[in-house]
């Protein structure tokens, strides 16, 4: 028993095999951080939406530590991060671009602008590349790396460093 329906919502029953909190509604069982964040936001959330628990802790239903995402940004929010994020965040702090951050770091693109967007890091606008490093980009080919992987690593579209290679060969 609850002392009220705020404490029902806020902490709910445990979900043994799950580790979420559950509550029953209308004779359905449902979890519980999905009724918080509908109530918090005054809408209901889709099925093909997220309730996200920022500090990953499943029973913390507090409508502060919960945010709703696209089903691909809760995943990349879990993604775990190999590469130094600090290091990236300075980089960005000093005018880097998101294709000189991920050159410096030795990663793709795609990685760091996935990153930086779930995070809400910003970077230089401006400063885009106009112009394919052909040389990097042959040197990448060599090393056995596929157009799309060169494109992702560089920056560009595959579309893009197929055409520069194609008129370098």
């Amino acid at each position: 028993m609850f002392c009220n329906q705020e404490c029902k919502l806020r902490y709910g029953e445990a979900n043994a095999t799950s580790k979420y909190r559950t509550t029953k509604v209308g004779g359905k069982t449902v979890y519980t951080h999905r009724i918080v964040a509908e109530k918090a936001t005054g809408r209901k959330i889709s099925k093909k939406e997220n309730v996200h628990h920022k500090d990953e802790d499943k029973r913390n239903n507090d409508p502060t530590n919960l945010e709703i995402l696209s089903t691909r940004d809760h995943a990349l929010a879990h993604q775990q991060i190999k590469w130094d994020i600090d290091q990236a965040k300075q980089l960005a702090a000093s005018g880097a671009t998101i294709p000189q951050i991920a050159d410096a770091l030795g990663v793709r693109y795609e990685a760091v602008r996935s990153a930086f967007s779930i995070r809400g890091i910003k970077t230089v606008r401006g400063q885009r590349r106009t112009v394919v490093d052909t040389e990097r980009a042959k040197e990448l080919l060599q090393n056995g790396k596929s157009h799309r992987q060169i494109a992702s690593i560089m920056g560009f579209s595959h579309v893009t460093i197929s055409k520069v290679l194609k008129a370098t060969y």
